[in-house]
C-alpha cells in the first residue's frame, strides 16, 4: 500500500496494521513523518522485555554439578548477564531522554541485576526511568543480582494490577514495586529471598556475623534489621490493603532436612505465620489461591567427620510440619465468597537424597490424606481443590552469611 493511502487511514487502523509488523519495520515506519513516529513509539515500548529469567528449561547451575530453572540466581549465565544489562542500559538513557516514552509502557518484564564491572553508573537512574512508567499495568520482576543497591527506591507503578516479583532482592526495592496495592488484582511471590541488611541504605562492609543479630521492625511494621534468606516481614505490610485482589499465587523454599544450621525454627513459624495472615486478609476477593512449594535441588553426599553418628532421627519435613500447623487452619477457617479453585504443590512430596540419609523417617501418608480430606469438607462442592503432593521443580535458597545459626531456634 503506498504510504499516501497508509496515512489517510483511521488511527485504530493505522496501529492494526503496526501491531503485525516487527520491530526493524515499526523503526523505518517511526522516521516517515511526526504522527507516524507517535504511533510507532506507543508500540514499540508497549510491552518491554528485557530479562532472562523466564528463560524455558534447565541450566547449570554455580555451585556443585546440578541443573537449576531459569529463575535460579545459582544459573550460570556467562556474558549473558553483561549483555542484559547493557541492554538495560540503554532503555534507561532512552526513557530518561524522553520521559514521555514511558506513558506508552503497559507491560513490564526485567530481570534485576547489576555488573561489578559498571559500578560508576548511578542506580538512581533505573528508579528515575521507572518513575516514569505511569501506565504500566503488568509488572515481572525477578532479581538475580546478590550485590545490594543502597539508594532506597521511591515508590513505583502507580497504576500496576498484575505483579509478579522473585529471588533475592533487597526489602526497599520489594516494598517500592508494591507501593500501591489497593488496586492490584493479580499478585505473584516467587520464592523471594530477601538481602541481609542492618537498616534500609546502610552498607555493611562486613556481614558475616549479621546472622547473630536481632531482626528488627519499626513501628509501623517495615522490615530494618534481616538476615539473608528467604523474606520475612514483606507481607505484613500488605495485610488489609489488597482489597481488589482476585488472585493470589505465593511460592516459596522449604525446609526437608533436620536438623539443618542454615534454617532457624522461631524465624520459619513466623514467616508461615505471616503468609497465613495475609491469606486470611484476602479472603473476601480471592478468586484464585496457588501456594507451591519445592526444596533445593539435591547435593551431593557429604560425609559427616563422624559419619551420620550426630544426626537427629526425625519424621516428615519441617516444611510440611509448619504448613499443616500455620497455612492449613487458615484456608480451613472462615468463608471463601468468591474462590473458584486452589492449587497446593509440594506438599507430602518425596524428600531429596541428601535429607534421607539423615536419618529421615517418612510421615505417615494418612496424615496428608486426612489434611485433604478436611480442606475437601471445608471447601464444599463449589471450590476446586487441586493438591499435587509432588513438585519437579527446585527452588533457590539465599543462606546467611556466617557460619550457621547456632541452634535452629535462635534468632
Amino acid at each position: 500500500m503506498p504510504f499516501p493511502l497508509f496515512a489517510a487511514l483511521a488511527v485504530e487502523l493505522q496501529q492494526n496494521v503496526m501491531q503485525q509488523c516487527e520491530r526493524p519495520e515499526l523503526l523505518k515506519i517511526a522516521l516517515c513523518s511526526r504522527d507516524m513516529n507517535r504511533l510507532a513509539i506507543s508500540i514499540i515500548y508497549r510491552h518491554v522485555d528485557l530479562s532472562y529469567h523466564n528463560d524455558e528449561g534447565l541450566f547449570s547451575a554455580i555451585p556443585y554439578e546440578k541443573m537449576v530453572r531459569g529463575d535460579n540466581p545459582d544459573r550460570r549465565v556467562g556474558v549473558l548477564k553483561e549483555t542484559m544489562f547493557h541492554a538495560q542500559e540503554l532503555f534507561i538513557d532512552t526513557i530518561i531522554q524522553h520521559p514521555s516514552f514511558g506513558a506508552y509502557v503497559s507491560s513490564l518484564v526485567w530481570t534485576y541485576l547489576w555488573v561489578i564491572d559498571e559500578l560508576d553508573i548511578n542506580p538512581q537512574r533505573l528508579w528515575k526511568a521507572f518513575q516514569s512508567l505511569t501506565n504500566v499495568k503488568t509488572i515481572d520482576i525477578c532479581s538475580m543480582d546478590l550485590e545490594e543497591q543502597y539508594v532506597v527506591p521511591p515508590p513505583l507503578f502507580p497504576s500496576a494490577t498484575k505483579i509478579r516479583v522473585g529471588d533475592r532482592i533487597p526489602y526497599a526495592l520489594f516494598r517500592a514495586i508494591l507501593a500501591f496495592p489497593a488496586q492490584l488484582t493479580s499478585l505473584e511471590i516467587d520464592n523471594v529471598h530477601g538481602l541481609g541488611q542492618v537498616s534500609d541504605g546502610m552498607k555493611l562492609y562486613y556481614s558475616d556475623t549479621l546472622y547473630e543479630a536481632q531482626e528488627t521492625e519499626d513501628d509501623d511494621l517495615v522490615p530494618v534489621t534481616r538476615h539473608d534468606g528467604p523474606m520475612k516481614g514483606h507481607l505484613n505490610l500488605l495485610v488489609g490493603k489488597c482489597t481488589k485482589l482476585r488472585y493470589l499465587c505465593i511460592k516459596t523454599v522449604g525446609q526437608d532436612n533436620y536438623p539443618d544450621t542454615r534454617w532457624c525454627e522461631k524465624r520459619e513459624q513466623e514467616r508461615y505465620e505471616e503468609v497465613a495472615r495475609f491469606i486470611d486478609s484476602v479472603k473476601l476477593t480471592l478468586e484464585s489461591l496457588n501456594l507451591e512449594y519445592g526444596t533445593e535441588p539435591d547435593q551431593p553426599f557429604r560425609m559427616p567427620c563422624r559419619g551420620l553418628l550426630h544426626a537427629v532421627p526425625h519424621v516428615g519435613r519441617p516444611m510440611d510440619r509448619r504448613f499443616f500447623q500455620y497455612i492449613l487452619p487458615a484456608l480451613c477457617r472462615g468463608k471463601w465468597p468468591a474462590l473458584k479453585v486452589i492449587a497446593i504443590l509440594g506438599i507430602g512430596g518425596t524428600p531429596t537424597k541428601y535429607a534421607l540419609r539423615n536419618r529421615y523417617t517418612p510421615e505417615d501418608r494418612s496424615v496428608f490424606d486426612n489434611a485433604e480430606e478436611k480442606l475437601r469438607v471445608a471447601f464444599g462442592n463449589n471450590i476446586t481443590l487441586i493438591w499435587q503432593r509432588e513438585n519437579a521443580s527446585s527452588f533457590y535458597l539465599l543462606e546467611h552469611r556466617g557460619l550457621a545459626y547456632i541452634t535452629t531456634t535462635s534468632l
